[in-house]
Parts: structure tokens; C-alpha cells; sequence
């Protein structure tokens, strides 16, 4: 998704991390209202860098022993270059909503569409993921109190 907030010449460019097939990137799920999100402002795009690198901490604390994941080389090559990238300047905005119409979530919670974009989603992973767990952390408050 973030490779969509640069042109595809950018990420040919030989500095940019290439995929795991070892193939320039290339813009991906370009109509998934994520990707969409990514590319709408700079600020996105940067705040998706950042919630990726803090998924890669996490990561490492869960699990040491891991090596970092095949993604984070380009995660960080897109914050260092998003000052060149096509995504225009602005703003962060509101998430994107990528929940269908048939979740459990959207039939339990009265009133969903009016949450927050932050409540939307804490109740799509109390309803609709099951398998969500905590390793080496607590389960958060909110996970416990909106059930």
C-alpha cells in the first residue's frame, strides 16, 4: 500500500528496497480504501511508516529471536523519501474504513456507523477476530471493557 504514494520510476530506482522475489515494487490493491488512504496526504503515509516500524518493534520484543521482517527495509526507505514521493502535502486524516457490511461488528454495536474510525475498528477486532491474542502483554482495557 505505501508503494502507491511513489511513482513506479521511484521505486525502480536502484536505492529502493526490492520485493521478496527480488523485483522492483509496484502499486498494489490500488481501489482498497487503505491504499487509498496511504497516498491521500504525505502525513498518511508517514503515519503508516511509523505504525509499521512500531509493528516491527513489537515484533522483536514478542519474538527476539526473529530476524526482522522482509519489509522493513522498504517501510524505512519510503519514510526517508517521502518528501519526494507523489502523495501531495497535507494533513493527516481520518482512517480509512475497510470494514464490510456483513462483520459481526456492524450487526452487534448499535449505532456503528457513527463511532470513531478508532472504535470502529477496536470493535471489529472484538467481534470479527477471534484469534487477536497478547504475547507478553497485558490484554488492553479497551478490549476487555467493550466486549
Amino acid at each position: 500500500m505505501l508503494a502507491n504514494a511513489f511513482s513506479l520510476e521511484q521505486l525502480a530506482e536502484s536505492d529502493c528496497p526490492r520485493s521478496q522475489k527480488g523485483q522492483p515494487r509496484s502499486h498494489g490493491y490500488p481501489k482498497h480504501p487503505c491504499t487509498i488512504w496511504a497516498y491521500e496526504t504525505k502525513a498518511n503515509a508517514d503515519w503508516l511508516c511509523d505504525h509499521a516500524l512500531a509493528m516491527s518493534d513489537e515484533r522483536h520484543y514478542r519474538w527476539e529471536n526473529k530476524p526482522e521482517h522482509f519489509s522493513i527495509a522498504f517501510i524505512k526507505w519510503c519514510k526517508d523519501n517521502l518528501a519526494d514521493s507523489i502523495a501531495p502535502d497535507g494533513d493527516l486524516t481520518d482512517f480509512a474504513i475497510a470494514i464490510s457490511n456483513d462483520t459481526k461488528c456492524r450487526a452487534s454495536v448499535k449505532n456503528f456507523d457513527d463511532l470513531t474510525s478508532i472504535e470502529k475498528y477496536r470493535f471489529y477486532y472484538q467481534y470479527d477476530k477471534p484469534f487477536v491474542k497478547w504475547t507478553k502483554r497485558d490484554e488492553p482495557h479497551w478490549f476487555k471493557d467493550n466486549a
